[in-house]
């Protein structure tokens, strides 16, 4: 009489389902949760390195002896970035979108110069931009051929060994997207002439920016027919470029 096979004993025959058995078989289940698992501590990866990147570009250290509260200000906004990122694919063009909206302003009020928070996360958001883009050559060890471009002008009635220069200079700044800002000691010119002191990031609204950013020819322009009127203690710079070229006064 036949007798009926007895059902498979996996444990008796390949031993214990565990990471120390070679002869333990992966299941389908068990692959999806490593790969979920790879991909989660690849996120959590990423994540850290925006937090890092972030908190260096804001001038911290991203690190233990920072505190808690810190860090978890970083952290979420390491979280918030990491959440809208679509598919690696596209990661680099989110970077770049978001570069560009929390670049071309500034935070210490000088019209938006190289060393302002918000123009270091740029940089670095665009740095990591690159990174991410799929297929991207590494950066080369070599050296390479370097670009060169002006980013500001000096506009003056006095001649540039004049004392009095460098109070009643005014400066044209590149500020992207073909703009250019007139500045002067914290102050911005607008289209009107008019200068406005201490406008923060999020009062520059649209109607703001395109009152006070030019394209280098109007800039410029603005700049020259601005320039002999720039008061300091009371006294138009006009006059002093007048008494230098008297010889009374350098």
């Amino acid at each position: 009489m036949t007798q009926p096979t007895p059902p498979h004993d996996e444990a008796a025959t390949v031993g214990p389902r565990c990471g120390n058995n070679p002869h333990a078989q992966l299941t389908d289940g068990d692959r999806k949760a490593i790969t979920e698992f790879k991909a989660h501590l690849a996120d959590r990866n990423l994540r850290d390195r925006i937090a890092v990147a972030l908190a260096d570009a804001g001038g911290r250290e991203y690190a233990p002896g920072m505190s808690k509260e810190t860090q978890r200000h970083y952290d979420r906004l390491a979280a918030a970035v990491l959440a809208v990122l679509p598919a690696a694919a596209d990661r680099a063009s989110v970077l770049r979108e978001a570069a560009d909206l929390v670049g071309n302003d500034d935070d210490c009020d000088c019209g938006g110069c190289d060393t302002c928070i918000p123009n270091k996360l740029a940089a670095e958001l665009r740095r990591m931009a690159d990174e991410a883009q799929p297929g991207a050559a590494p950066a080369a060890a070599t050296p390479c051929s370097a670009t060169v471009r002006p980013v500001r002008y000096e506009v003056s009635v006095l001649p540039e060994n004049n004392i009095n220069y460098p109070v009643y200079a005014i400066a044209v700044e590149y500020r992207g997207g073909s703009r250019w800002a007139v500045v002067r000691h914290g102050s911005c010119l607008g289209a009107d002439g008019t200068w406005e002191f201490g406008v923060k990031p999020y009062d520059r609204d649209d109607a703001w920016l395109n009152a006070h950013r030019f394209d280098l020819e109007t800039a410029l322009r603005l700049a020259e027919e601005t320039a002999p009127d720039v008061v300091v203690n009371g006294v138009r710079a006009a006059d002093v470029a007048a008494r230098a070229a008297e010889g009374s006064d350098r």
